[in-house]
């Protein structure tokens, strides 16, 4: 069976990836040899890197993430964190005995969770095996009370327990999403949303039917962006170097820009360029958020004047 899929998938797979890399795409692999996906100039990771980021992302997922997924809160994670895990691995031993599809899919997953760059790990990471975890950790209970004396008290005692230990967290996140409901049913779109995604996501539903047709907007989040606003997008070079920016947006055929304020790449490479050929761009308003503005790129357009403030931009119509 699998010789039969890889001889099917084999070929479709190296022509999409020969046909990404004529384009210049680092493919699916470059997320996992970069050092920092955010800062390329860092180059690719070591074996001793991998095993460092491998560490690194063990102690973040366990101490942190699974905690708060799990249990609702961290510190309540952190006192059964070890008892957790180590239920889910005996779980899961004991399923491997006789493995099914999900023994063999399970620590594929997690390998590919621990090999994936710290800077991303999160528990949105975790959600696709937590059914899993449930049934491992299950197990472990059902073997620890069938070897109590008193398995029913025993039982009794453990799930009074977990209500004790997860309540409080629950009740948290329950509370939390009632208000991010009702946020919602008053028209806040994105009123949960950390704010500088919530400006992004908003000026681009303002754009969507705005521009002329084929536009490409160069933004941090060109998938999302596509996605709200219905305009093909492309991210903004990881280089502080005008004219990446400038080179980008004549190949890809890009006039327009999102400024975002996102903090892990605008700050270190779109800010810098803009102040720098401030000139070169305009803010079209009506089409701009103050946390996100939406700028034409315009080499043409007229020069500030003297003494004009550094981060101050001209304006100018769609």
């Amino acid at each position: 069976a699998i010789g039969v899929v890889l001889a099917m998938s084999l070929p479709v797979i190296f022509l999409w990836w020969l046909r990404g890399h004529a384009a210049g795409a680092g493919g699916y692999l470059a997320p996992f040899v970069a050092v920092d996906p955010y800062n390329p100039a860092k180059g690719t990771v070591t074996p001793l890197m991998l095993f460092e980021r491998v560490a690194d992302n063990a102690r973040v997922y366990g101490s942190r993430h699974l905690a708060r997924l799990v249990f609702g809160s961290m510190r309540t994670g952190l006192f059964f964190g070890a008892a957790f895990a180590a239920a889910m691995i005996y779980g899961w031993v004991k399923r491997a005995r006789r493995p099914g599809l999900p023994e063999v899919w399970f620590p594929l997953y997690l390998a590919l969770v621990l090999l994936w760059p710290v800077t991303w790990a999160g528990a949105r990471f975790l959600f696709p095996v937590i059914p899993l975890v449930a049934l491992y950790v299950g197990l472990a209970i059902a073997d620890l009370a069938k070897a109590a004396s008193h398995p029913r008290l025993f039982a009794a005692a453990l799930l009074l327990a977990g209500i004790v230990t997860v309540q409080p967290g629950l009740r948290r996140q329950f509370r939390i999403g009632a208000l991010c409901r009702d946020k919602f049913a008053m028209g806040e779109k994105f009123g949960c949303v950390d704010p500088s995604f919530a400006a992004f996501f908003s000026t681009a539903e303002t754009v969507r039917g705005k521009l002329p047709a084929g536009s490409v907007v160069l933004s941090r989040k060109p998938t999302i962006f596509y996605a709200h606003s219905g305009y093909q997008s492309v991210l903004y070079p990881l280089s502080k170097v005008p004219d990446s920016l400038f080179n980008l947006a004549a190949r890809t055929g890009a006039r327009y820009l999102v400024i975002d304020v996102i903090s892990d790449l605008a700050p270190r490479y779109l800010h810098p360029i803009l102040l720098e050929r401030r000139d070169d761009f305009c803010i079209v308003r009506e089409l701009s958020d103050p946390e996100a503005a939406f700028a034409k790129i315009d080499k043409g357009g007229p020069r500030q004047p003297p003494g004009t403030k550094e981060n101050s931009f001209r304006t100018c119509p769609l």
